[in-house]
């Protein structure tokens, strides 16, 4: 017996979906604001400690604390996504909120491309036509007249 989520259901999930895209979309519109204002690591700085300050109560009530292989995969795997945070951050004080979308966005695009060499079998025509589709709506969204790159 398969599950059949009813239409409601299904339009909650999508409305969902809907606003998190949403938020997402404009986070990098506030973030080139940000950075415009404060230097790209204070802002970091800032947003990190925040991040840090709303989770520690989780880990405080949890009660599991991490042992050392864990802490030490967790901050590598910490570094890696400050690497990417800063990068990206420093990025958009030298280009438009929409391309640093476009190239951040396509990291979930690329995703059954990745998929395909690792699990080497080509992707199914549907995959590969979202691809199409979202690369390209992608690069409309953050064409301005010029495919000349610049260094953000």
């Amino acid at each position: 017996m398969s599950y059949k989520p009813s239409r409601q259901k299904v339009l909650l999930a999508d409305l969902a979906l809907l606003a998190v895209t949403v938020i997402w979309g404009a986070t990098f519109v506030l973030v080139k604001d940000a950075v415009d204002e404060w230097p790209v690591f204070a802002f970091l700085a800032v947003r990190f400690a925040l991040a840090v300050a709303s989770s520690l109560p989780l880990l405080l009530i949890g009660g599991n604390p991490l042992r050392g292989d864990e802490f030490k995969a967790g901050m590598v795997a910490g570094l890696f996504l400050f690497a990417g945070y800063a990068l990206q951050t420093w990025g958009l004080r030298y280009t438009l909120a929409s391309r640093a979308g476009f190239i951040t966005g396509l990291a979930v695009v690329i995703v059954p491309v990745m998929s395909a060499v690792v699990l080497k079998r080509p992707p199914e025509r549907g995959a590969i036509a979202g691809v199409g589709m979202a690369t390209a709506g992608l690069g409309l969204l953050a064409w301005q007249g010029s495919l000349k790159p610049t260094l953000g």
